[in-house]
């Protein structure tokens, strides 16, 4: 089924090859309103795939997968491990930067100086 017409809440599931094909293509005219639709499908949901040893197994899960989180100081630590590694790339670059323009200042004095 899928949705053949309608909006919103008034969105109308049908088979698409009736829709388009027409009662030669398929003979399944059959149509459910979107809520119609929605609410058997959550009760079924509710009732028969959300048990108790359902729920116990997907608590067990999410335990299990933020306990193998790292812990947020350890985190934070690594954190300022690259902030002070960008300071020292960010300090190396400045240096090179200032050797570079003062070079260029002083090939620029001597190109004065000959003139």
């Amino acid at each position: 089924m899928v949705i053949i017409g309608g909006q919103g809440r008034w969105k109308t599931y049908g088979c698409a090859t009736h829709k388009d094909g027409g009662e030669h293509a398929c003979s399944n005219g059959l149509t459910a309103k979107l809520p119609v639709v929605e609410a058997r499908l959550l009760r079924r949901i509710r009732e028969d795939l959300f048990t108790p040893e359902l729920a116990a197994e997907v608590e067990r899960r999410y335990a299990h997968a933020i306990a193998r989180q790292p812990k947020l100081p350890a985190n934070e630590k690594r954190i300022a491990e690259l902030r002070a590694e960008v300071d020292n790339l960010a300090e190396a670059a400045r240096g090179r930067w200032a050797a570079r323009l003062e070079s260029a200042g002083g090939a620029t004095r001597r190109r004065r100086e000959r003139a």
